[in-house]
């Protein structure tokens, strides 16, 4: 039989292993779990998150500059279009209007076919219109995609963060309630996230469809001002040309191979009123057998 003593001393060792053992089995519990790192982990898994998050979000904004970029692009190229055509109408003025100064005949013919040429400035304000138009659509074009990357950053901003405060909040950072109260929420907006990615991308090609529709409406809208001016310059530099030459500006009856058997001489000069509706009856003596009468403007 052991003495009081004895047993005392034997509880005591007991004991002393007791705590021993529970001591070693929570430093290794905690050792094994990695409880010294949770905190550090769950940190990592959300900022990890948020930097993809982030990366999505400037995704967006890069897609939505991309289409402005490309009707920029489109609007600058046409814009060098119509200063080569400015320039073509300076030019073509610059040449003409010293004509005037050779006789009396080219000042006639510069004065008579010069309204002919198109007016530099309404030219200009005309192309440019196009592209005002074209700058104005921007914004009715890429309206879905902002709205898209404005929901999906109020949702970071709201309840991602309201949610993640929550957590932190509600339970001790580390622990294991902790890690488990964030996954769900990670989850969710990973969720989100996709689904947006998914809207965005089937707005995005709408929007696409629709900035060439624009394109094509500013190239055509452009390029019938573009040939306007093209053609009535070309037509009035040749006018005024065949003027100073003494060539016809009006075309005959019927082909210049087949000739007209009568030819009438109508001579102009700057003393000429073509307002004056009294003048000489160039078809007396003419009838309808003789078919076709050449007038020539001398």
């Amino acid at each position: 039989m052991f003495t009081s003593s004895t047993r005392h001393i034997i509880c005591l060792v007991v004991t002393l292993q007791a705590i021993s053992f529970a001591a070693a089995q929570l430093y290794q519990l905690t050792d094994e779990t990695g409880a010294f790192n949770v905190s550090t982990k769950a940190d990592d898994y959300i900022n990890q998150n948020r930097r993809q998050y982030n990366a999505t979000l400037q995704n967006f904004l890069d897609q939505i500059a991309d289409i402005n970029t490309s009707l920029e692009n489109q609007v600058t190229s046409l814009d060098k279009q119509k200063e080569l055509l400015l320039k073509q109408i300076k030019e073509t003025n610059e040449r003409l209007q010293p004509l005037e100064g050779l006789n009396a005949q080219a000042e006639f013919c510069v004065q008579k076919y010069e309204a002919e040429l198109p007016y530099a400035d309404i030219v200009k304000a005309n192309i440019e219109s196009c592209f005002a138009t074209a700058r104005g659509s921007y914004a009715g074009i890429v309206s879905q995609l902002n709205v898209l990357y404005s929901n999906l950053l109020n949702y970071y901003n709201a309840d991602f963060r309201n949610a993640l405060l929550t957590c932190s909040r509600t339970f001790p950072n580390p622990s294991i309630n902790y890690t488990n109260c964030i996954l769900p929420v990670i989850s969710r907006t990973n969720t989100v996230t996709n689904n947006q990615r998914t809207s965005f991308v089937t707005t995005f090609q709408t929007a696409n469809c629709a900035l060439t529709a624009r394109i094509d409406a500013t190239v055509s809208c452009s390029y019938a001002f573009y040939n306007s001016a093209l053609v009535s310059l070309g037509a009035a530099e040749r006018l005024i040309n065949d003027c100073i030459s003494g060539v016809s500006a009006s075309k005959p009856c019927i082909p210049v191979t087949a000739g007209c058997s009568i030819v009438k001489n109508v001579r102009v000069n700057e003393t000429t009123d073509f307002t004056n509706v009294n003048i000489t009856n160039l078809l007396v003596g003419l009838s309808k057998a003789q078919g076709c009468v050449e007038l020539r403007y001398l």
